[in-house]
C-alpha cells in the first residue's frame, strides 16, 4: 500500500485534538448495552464510493470524529473519485476533501459539510489500550446492512513492524465493515476495523486509537486529485517491479552459466535450457506483483505472459496476453502473442484469425519473421513463405529455407542457404541447416564440409559432432570416422546420450561388441529409450 503522508505535515494542535475527541465526559460506569448503542451509533456512518466514470466502486463504514470530520479506513476511499457518507437516518453528505491520509495504518479523514440544523455528537477516541479479554462492540455496515452491530472480545495485542501495537477481536469484519469504530463499554472508540491485516472471520484487527490521535493534518485534497496521484504512484511502482523481473532474466542471459550456442537448444533449436526457464519462474512473481499494483500496465501484463509461454503455460499465457491487448489494442506485438497462445493450445482457427489481425501492423523484419513462423507453426506454408520473403536479415532467409525444408524442396531450400552464407558468412546456423539440408539430399561430402565449417567456428558445438558421426556411419559406412566424431562429441559433452549411440552403433559395425555393450550401459542411465534401441541395433547383428 503507498503511504502518501507528507514528511513536512503539520500537526493538529493539542487544543483541537481535545476540542475533537472529548466532546462529552466519561461515564463512570457502564451503561446497559440498548443504552449504550443508542448513545455510540448515530456518529457512524455508511460510506459510498464511485470510480472515474461515476460508477459505484466499493462500500465502506467511518464516524464522526469532529464537527464535519470523518474517521475511515484509507482503503476505503483509496481509487475513489467521489464518495457520498450516509448517517443511519439516511441524511447523505458529499465528502469535499481528504485531509488525512496514514496508508501505513490504513486511516484517512474526510471532511463533509453537514448543515448547522443537523446535530450529530462525534465519538470519543482514547488512547489507552483495551485489555485482553476486554468486551467491544463494532458497529459497522457489512455488505450493505447499515447499522450492524456485533460484538466480542479482545483476543490479543498484537505488534507488527512499522505498525506497533493492533488490536485483535473475534467480532467478525465482513465486506462493508472497513472503518467501524471498535468501542468499549464506556462508549469510548478504542480503534477501528480494518480488514487489510486479515481475510479471516475468526481473526480480524483494529487500529488502536493512539495511532488516530497521533494523526497528523498532511493535505486538504479533493478525492480525484488523491485517486489520480495514488495512480500514479502505483504505475511508478510498478514499473520499478518490471524493470527488476526484467534484470533478473538479462543477468542470466550475461551469466557465464548461459553460453548461446547450439548447445543450449534442442535439435529443433527452439527449446530453452532449463536454467533460463528456472529464471523465468524467479521473475514471474515479481511481473504478477506490477500487475496487482497497476493494472494498467501494459508493459506488466505481457511481460508475465512472455515469462508464461517461456515455461509452457500457456493458457496462463494468454490470459496475460489477453490483458495487454485490451490495453493496447492496435500493438502487433500483443495481438501476434494472443494469436501465438491460441496456436500452442491448439485452437488454429482462432490462431489464424489473429495472425491476420496481427499482420495489418506488421512493420519491420522482426514482426514479418514473427509471423511467417507463426504461419509455419500451422502448416501454412504459402504464408509463411509471403512474410519470410519482406524480412531483410539472415534469419527472414534461414526461415524461408526452413519452409522448403519443411516441403521437402531441397535444392530451393540449398540455394536460399548458400545466399545466407554470402550475405552472411559468419551464420552459423545457415552452415548448420545447409549441412542439413544436403544430408536429406544424400550428398554427404557436401553435409561434411558444411558441418566442419560451423565446428571451426564453434569447436565446442558437440552435436555438431554428431551429426558429422551419423553422416560416416550411416551415410558414407565410414567407420573409423564415425567412431573419431563420435568420441570428440563425448569429450566435449560425456552426458551427450546421442553420441553414446553413434559410438556404440560404430562398435558393432566393426565386430567390437563387448565395447558396444559398454555404450549400451553408459546410455541406460542417460537415456532408456535410446538404450534400448542401441540394445536391439547391437542384438540384430
Amino acid at each position: 500500500m503507498i503511504t502518501l503522508v507528507q514528511k513536512k505535515a503539520n500537526s493538529i494542535s493539542s487544543s483541537l485534538l481535545i476540542s475533537i475527541f472529548v466532546s462529552f465526559p466519561l461515564l463512570a460506569q457502564q451503561q446497559s448495552i440498548p443504552e449504550l448503542i443508542k448513545r455510540v451509533k448515530p456518529p457512524v456512518v455508511a460510506i459510498l464510493t464511485y470510480d472515474k466514470e461515476g460508477k459505484e466502486l466499493a462500500r465502506g463504514s467511518g464516524f464522526f470524529l469532529a464537527p464535519n470530520r470523518i474517521l475511515t479506513n484509507w482503503h476505503v476511499i483509496e481509487d475513489a473519485y467521489s464518495a457520498n457518507v450516509r448517517t443511519l437516518n439516511e441524511k447523505s453528505f458529499r465528502v469535499e476533501k481528504v485531509l488525512v491520509t496514514d496508508g501505513q495504518a490504513d486511516l484517512a479523514i474526510l471532511q463533509v459539510n453537514v448543515p448547522n440544523t443537523i446535530q450529530l455528537s462525534p465519538l470519543t477516541i482514547t488512547k489507552a489500550l483495551p485489555q485482553e479479554g476486554e468486551r467491544v462492540l463494532v458497529i459497522g455496515n457489512p455488505f450493505g446492512l447499515e447499522g450492524t452491530i456485533s460484538d466480542g472480545l479482545v483476543s490479543a495485542i498484537r505488534q507488527f513492524p512499522k505498525l506497533g501495537s493492533i488490536v485483535q477481536i473475534s467480532a467478525p469484519i465482513s465486506p462493508g465493515s472497513s472503518g467501524s469504530p471498535v468501542i468499549n463499554m464506556q462508549g469510548q472508540v478504542v480503534g477501528i476495523a480494518t480488514s487489510q491485516l486479515s481475510e479471516g472471520q475468526n481473526l480480524n484487527f483494529a487500529v488502536p486509537g493512539v495511532r488516530i490521535l497521533a494523526l497528523h493534518s498532511n493535505q486538504s485534497k479533493s478525492l480525484a486529485q488523491l485517486a489520480a496521484e495514488t495512480v500514479e504512484n502505483r504505475s511508478i511502482e510498478a514499473q520499478w517491479l518490471v524493470i527488476r523481473g526484467l534484470r533478473i532474466l538479462n543477468d542470466f542471459m550475461d551469466s557465464e552459466k548461459f553460453n548461446f550456442n547450439f548447445n543450449d537448444f534442442d535439435d529443433n533449436f527452439n527449446d530453452f535450457d532449463e536454467k533460463f526457464k528456472r529464471a523465468h519462474k524467479q521473475a514471474i512473481p515479481i511481473f504478477i506483483q506490477a500487475t496487482q499494483l497497476s493494472p494498467e500496465l501494459e508493459d506488466a501484463w505481457s511481460t508475465v505472459g512472455n515469462s508464461y509461454r517461456i515455461i509452457g503455460e500457456h493458457q496462463q499465457a494468454l490470459k496475460a496476453f489477453e490483458r495487454a491487448l485490451k490495453l493496447k489494442p492496435e500493438s502487433f506485438l500483443n495481438l501476434f502473442n494472443v494469436a501465438d497462445s491460441y496456436s500452442e493450445l491448439g485452437e488454429y482457427s482462432k490462431a489464424l484469425e489473429g495472425y491476420k489481425v496481427a499482420a495489418r501492423f506488421a512493420e519491420d523484419s522482426t514482426s514479418f519473421e514473427m509471423l511467417g513462423g507463426g504461419y509455419k507453426k500451422l502448416k501454412q506454408y504459402d504464408k509463411a513463405l509471403e512474410f519470410y520473403r519482406k524480412g531483410n536479415d539472415d534469419l527472414a532467409l534461414c526461415g524461408i529455407a526452413g519452409v522448403y525444408l519443411k516441403l521437402k524442396q531441397y535444392n530451393k531450400a540449398v540455394e536460399v542457404y548458400q545466399e545466407v552464407i554470402r550475405r552472411f558468412p559468419k551464420s552459423l546456423w545457415a552452415y548448420m541447416f545447409l549441412g542439413e539440408a544436403y544430408m536429406e539430399m544424400k550428398n554427404y561430402s557436401e553435409a561434411l564440409e558444411s558441418f566442419h565449417q560451423v565446428i571451426r567456428m564453434c569447436p565446442d558445438c558437440y552435436k555438431v559432432y554428431g551429426n558429422i558421426a551419423w553422416v560416416h556411419l550411416f551415410g558414407l559406412e565410414n567407420i573409423s570416422a564415425g567412431i573419431e566424431a563420435s568420441q570428440q562429441a563425448i569429450q566435449i559433452n560425456p552426458n551427450y546420450d546421442d553420441g553414446h549411440y553413434y559410438l556404440g552403433v560404430a562398435y558393432s559395425n566393426n565386430g567390437e561388441k563387448n565395447r558396444a555393450l559398454e555404450q549400451y550401459k553408459i546410455l541406460n542411465s542417460l537415456n532408456s529409450k535410446l538404450a534400448d534401441q542401441l540394445l536391439d541395433f547391437i542384438q540384430d547383428k
